[in-house]
């Protein structure tokens, strides 16, 4: 009766750390989950070719007039094939944007620019045919729907302009899918680590006893 008892509690005592340690996964992942998606952050994918090795720069005004602080770079490498280039932007509502896709002379084509959040959720594909030259730009078109570009001789900073709502700013609407797909792997790693901590106390008790 005795080995009964404690063979009895012992798993009334597991099954009690099961409960708490998925308590407090869910309180922590809950709470996690929905500070993340309160964040808006959006990156921009640009599927480009270049005829030379160069840097793209894209300059994003968040209501301090465009700079060099408030801007991110990706390499360009001179191909035949195209290449994703992806440009996150801060957590904030960004009044405009200017596109520098080389630094160099030279020309490029640009297949795709699509605006994705952070669950990689397409929010919107800039139609090509709205972008427009801004400096440098000697020659631009639309061929076989990709926007080929070429440079003025010996530039060094052509612009582009792209057309996106301004301010461009993405409230993150909460929905399951998205939910379950941030916070599922992280409430398997904490449930694990709070019922393994549970456990380890417990059995470390019950030695000292």
């Amino acid at each position: 009766m005795k080995l009964l008892s404690f063979h009895s509690a012992t798993i009334a005592k597991a099954w009690n750390s099961i409960l708490v340690a998925i308590f407090i996964a869910l309180v922590f992942v809950i709470i996690d989950a929905f500070q993340e998606c309160k964040v808006t952050q959006l990156f921009l994918n640009v599927n480009m070719k270049s005829s030379v090795d160069s840097v793209a720069q894209l300059y994003y005004d968040l209501g301090n007039g465009l700079n060099e602080k408030d801007s991110t770079r990706c390499r360009v490498y001179r191909s035949e094939g195209f290449q994703v280039l992806k440009f996150y932007f801060p957590n904030k509502p960004v009044q405009y944007i200017r596109f520098d896709p080389i630094n160099t002379e030279g020309s490029f084509s640009l297949k795709e620019i699509q605006l994705f959040d952070k669950f990689n959720r397409l929010i919107r594909t800039i139609d090509l045919q709205t972008i427009k030259p801004l400096h440098q730009i000697s020659s631009i078109g639309i061929e076989d729907d990709i926007l080929v570009v070429k440079t003025q001789v010996n530039a060094n900073d052509p612009m582009l302009h792209l057309d996106l709502p301004y301010p461009m700013f993405h409230t993150m609407k909460y929905n399951f899918a998205a939910f379950f797909d941030h916070a599922h792997k992280k409430f398997i790693i904490v449930f694990t680590l709070s019922f393994a901590a549970m456990l380890f106390a417990f059995f470390d008790r019950k030695k000292c006893i």
